[in-house]
């Protein structure tokens, strides 16, 4: 007898049906949501809880039902992704209803351009073991249930900074490559081109460094990252005839990295400062006068003036439209809400090279 084989298309057609007649009954119709926090900061990372799959009769979904979950912003960190998904980002993925409970992670977008997001959650016609219709090919069917978490987006200043090193030889090749993005929360504070740091959160951190000789192969990862020390007031530069903002003065925040490996290979920094990258100038002179000018807008009476005014001494003696550093120069706007700018700094080498680059945003409110 001739073998028929049918192609996988026919297949997955067959299973699909199969397992939609066979679980028509037991397709959960709802759920509950849950999540750990209502309202998010940009970057936050929430845990959300579903549970109390019904049927259509008000029985427990079947536990080999599925359950889409698609955001239309941000990023579900667990769960499998679709192979088609609805959103252009990816961001879809597929869980096993299995005991009655499923948890996952979000994180809310980093670029907060909205007052809120959604989740929403699907059933599917795919059903059954994973080994014969993979998670990847679970597709979203009826909408079942949508979750809507607030953004909080007002006064937060976004950091983000990446460094690549490479120098290689026939016998040797060293190299290393680290991500920091932090997220630094504000508050007005007393003048109008003040802003009062409250508080600042890692939101990623990626770092790894291979150390390459002909009889030593090592990888190392840098999976922690401490603050040391942030200053605690972020000065506007305005400018003097509309007030707009032109830049921005904040020192750098400096992170401690911990390389883990059996050796920690030679070149990779212990310590990145989150900040301006590329060179910078300044005229003493004219910093000096401009700080001593900003410095009568201090408050002078009581000790929290007093605090206040050594506290920013450094930072006044920079504060010039001609001292703001070039990295800190905005040099993209929108209205009075959006402000940003940039820097890059580059090596080359005969056999390598050295670049770091700095990107900042700020968000106030509007």
């Amino acid at each position: 007898m001739k073998r028929i084989v049918l192609p996988w298309c026919m297949i997955f057609g067959i299973l699909m049906i199969w397992g939609a007649v066979h679980s028509a009954d037991r397709t959960p119709i709802s759920l509950r949501a849950t999540a750990t926090r209502s309202s998010l900061r940009p970057g936050e990372t929430v845990t959300i809880t579903l549970s109390e799959f019904r049927d259509s009769t008000g029985r427990g979904a079947d536990t080999m039902e599925r359950i889409v979950v698609v955001a239309n912003a941000g990023e579900i960190l667990d769960g499998v992704s679709a192979e088609t998904p609805l959103t252009p980002t990816g961001n879809q993925k597929a869980f096993l209803v299995g005991d009655g409970r499923i948890e996952f992670d979000y994180r809310a977008p980093l670029h907060c351009r909205k007052k809120e997001v959604k989740i929403t959650f699907f059933n599917s016609l795919a059903y059954g073991e994973t080994d014969k219709i993979p998670m990847g090919m679970t597709e979203p069917g009826e909408d079942i249930f949508t979750l809507t978490l607030r953004l909080h987006c007002a006064n937060y200043l976004l950091l983000q900074y990446e460094e690549d090193y490479l120098r290689q030889s026939p016998k040797l090749r060293r190299d290393h490559r680290i991500r920091a993005v932090l997220r630094v929360d504000l508050e007005p504070w007393i003048a109008d081109n003040m802003l009062r740091v409250t508080n600042l959160a890692l939101l990623e951190f990626k770092g790894g460094a291979n150390k390459v000789t002909r009889t030593d192969r090592q990888h190392m990862q840098a999976d922690t990252a401490g603050v040391d020390f942030y200053n605690q007031l972020l000065l506007l530069s305005l400018d003097p005839d509309s007030d707009a903002i032109q830049g921005l003065i904040y020192e750098a925040v400096p992170l401690s990295i911990d390389w883990h490996g059996d050796e920690i290979p030679e070149g990779p920094p212990d310590k990145i400062n989150v900040g301006p990258v590329s060179k910078h100038k300044p005229d003493k002179r004219k910093a000096r006068a401009a700080g001593q000018d900003l410095a009568r807008e201090f408050p002078n009476e009581g000790e929290r003036a007093r605090r206040l005014r050594r506290m920013q001494r450094s930072l006044t003696q920079q504060f010039s439209a001609t001292q703001v550093h070039p990295d800190h120069l905005v040099t993209t706007s929108q209205g009075e809400v959006y402000f940003a700018g940039k820097g890059k700094w580059e090596k080359k080498f005969s056999n390598g090279h050295h670049r770091r680059t700095y990107h900042w945003e700020l968000f106030l409110d509007d």
